[in-house]
């Protein structure tokens, strides 16, 4: 994907329902827009545009399980601190514990070097 494909809105409207479904997924199939984000030159234009504050947990854990296995060290620390700390953040001091799928993706997250 280049930049000006980013500015097609039918892309871009695509992503933004694909936020909107990210923000009630609890299990199964993980869509096909989202497993090919990490794949991308600007993973991370295409990443906000789902809106990842607002992924429900279990969506966080699938996409750290798949930025941690697509992107090589240095992307990955950024997928972690830009999506899962802050994800972590929110639901600790939202809920005062750590929901159990933020803590799979914290422990996935550990094995990446």
């Amino acid at each position: 994907m280049d930049a000006n494909s980013l500015m097609n809105p039918k892309f871009v409207n695509a992503y933004k329902k694909l936020g909107d479904l990210l923000h009630t997924y609890r299990s199964g199939k993980v869509p096909k827009l989202f497993t090919i984000i990490p794949h991308m030159s600007n993973w991370e234009d295409v990443m906000f545009l789902t809106k990842p504050d607002l992924w429900s947990p279990a969506a966080v854990f699938e996409g750290t399980k798949m930025f941690s296995s697509s992107l090589n060290t240095k992307f990955a620390q950024r997928y972690y601190s830009l999506v899962l700390f802050d994800a972590v953040r929110r639901n600790i001091s939202t809920y005062k514990k750590l929901n159990y799928h933020l803590y799979m993706a914290l422990k996935r997250a550990i094995f990446k070097p």
